[in-house]
């Protein structure tokens, strides 16, 4: 039978079956305008190899950082009859995966540094002059290297005077 007392108090305790191990999965923290965000698939992970990955929205970015846990975090399904575990109200869970640490996403300046590689990369020096070797950039490929939000990356064109030729 499963087995296994409460275990400080309150909680999870020790499964029914000692052999079993639940996989490793990686939780994020949102709150419920960040899930909604998620659910309607308006947001991106940001960032090339070598690059801190960041998250953005339409108008944010938001580092994206690990939060280690002293405790395991068991994620549960209630009813399922197998490799049970016992809470401390005598409810039945079977334990689907376990996470020792989270995602957590905090707000930061958008990551305009390769912006400015970029456009001087692609440079524009007139109707009369070849372009440059790697030809002209267009916005949708500045969106996709640049780590900032649209909205973030359409204020930081303004701002450097940059404009799109033929677009």
């Amino acid at each position: 039978g499963a087995g296994g007392g409460d275990r400080g108090g309150g909680g999870v305790a020790a499964p029914a079956d000692e052999d079993y191990e639940p996989p490793a999965v990686t939780l994020i923290e949102l709150d419920e305008d960040m899930l909604e965000k998620m659910k309607g698939g308006e947001v991106v992970i940001k960032g090339d190899d070598g690059d801190e990955a960041v998250l953005c929205t339409s108008d944010a970015t938001y580092a994206i950082k690990k939060v280690d846990s002293t405790n395991t975090m068991w994620v549960l399904r209630p009813g399922e009859r197998e490799t049970l575990f016992h809470g401390s109200k005598g409810e039945v869970a079977r334990v689907a995966a376990h996470a020792k640490s989270h995602l957590e996403l905090v707000e930061t300046e958008p990551r305009l540094e390769r912006l400015r590689e970029l456009l001087l990369e692609h440079l524009y020096t007139g109707p009369d002059e070849e372009p440059a070797a790697g030809g002209l950039i267009g916005r949708a490929a500045l969106a996709q290297r640049v780590q900032a939000s649209d909205s973030q990356l359409a204020r930081a064109l303004v701002r450097m005077g940059a404009f799109e030729l033929d677009g």
